[in-house]
């Protein structure tokens, strides 16, 4: 399946969802079909009526379970064009048409999800012997959708601000026709010789970047203005680094894992007792060694393989 199909419609779906349908054009979910192709099963029967082979399409759509729920999700004048076709054309067709019976949420996000909570349900009631009533699931899916409204319209307003308040000067931007640019690492004051540039007879703008990313740096290139030239090493951090830190009322982890704000992970302070431990048990009964790798510089810093380790108990 073309990846252009799945962008079609799908402007209020998150990356998992998409992932996901791109698993289904691909017919790559683990159904029992195939799961007889990679040996994994003697039969490729569905599980739970034990009638006909379980596709992919059948995993999702035409199974017995199935049916109420997009019956129930679906419009009466697509029901007949919705349970027919090959998998291709129904996933192209609920992306780019408008199939569901609540007018006032989008298909192509509906039919996602939908979509994914009967294959997640189906391996709860096989896997973990989990039975559910159709018509909770269905309030389930369209309680979902409602979340991702929310998530999307949040996510752009989020985007818009940042675009707006915080993106503008912080990358390097050729200058205008009759322009020159000069770049200086390090902070300026009223009475720096930078200034000095104004008394002459040019057209000068002179725009200051803060270094947000590292405000212990940015502090740090301000005190600089009292010390004589000459590299300075401080065997302890400045007291206006300390203060600084103490002062501030949020963390910033735009860089980290976790997120940040309202969006900050439950899991971070569990992460943080579950990698000393970790830490722990690895380098006391463990040893290893890196395997030959490089790095590569296009499009982007990395490492090809990862780093990989082999890993050997310590005797």
């Amino acid at each position: 399946m073309p990846l252009r199909m799945l962008w079609l419609g799908t402007k209020l779906m998150m990356a998992p969802l998409l992932y996901f349908l791109w698993r289904l054009g691909h017919e790559s979910i683990m159904t029992n079909t195939n799961r007889l192709k990679r040996g994994f099963t003697s039969n490729d029967i569905c599980q739970r009526y034990g009638e006909f082979p379980e596709t992919v399409l059948h995993a999702v759509r035409d199974c017995k379970w199935n049916k109420p729920v997009w019956e129930l999700l679906i419009h009466r004048s697509a029901k007949n064009s919705f349970f027919s076709g090959n998998l291709r054309d129904w996933i192209e067709d609920n992306l780019t048409a408008h199939n569901g019976r609540n007018k006032g949420l989008p298909w192509s996000t509906t039919f996602a999800i939908g979509a994914w909570m009967c294959w997640k349900q189906r391996n709860d009631e096989i896997f973990n012997k989990k039975t559910t009533d159709v018509n909770y699931l269905v309030q389930r899916i369209l309680n979902q959708v409602l979340i991702y409204i929310k998530a999307a319209e949040t996510r752009d307003l989020v985007n818009n601000v940042l675009d707006e308040n915080c993106m503008n000067g912080t990358s390097w931007q050729a200058p205008s026709n009759g322009w020159s640019k000069v770049n200086v690492d390090g902070s300026w004051k009223m009475d720096t010789d930078i200034r000095l540039l104004t008394l002459r007879n040019w057209d000068v703008n002179i725009r200051y970047v803060q270094r947000s990313g590292n405000i212990a740096a940015d502090l740090m290139a301000k005190n600089g203005h009292n010390l004589p030239y000459g590299a300075k090493m401080y065997p302890n951090p400045l007291d206006i680094c300390i203060s600084a830190f103490h002062a501030r009322k949020t963390c910033n982890n735009c860089f980290t894992p976790f997120g940040g704000g309202q969006r900050l992970c439950p899991g971070l302070e569990l992460s943080r007792l579950e990698l000393p431990i970790f830490l722990h048990h690895l380098v006391t009964t463990y040893r290893w060694e890196a395997e030959k790798d490089e790095i590569i510089y296009f499009p982007t810093v990395k490492i090809r393989r990862k780093l990989p380790i082999r890993v050997k108990l310590i005797n």
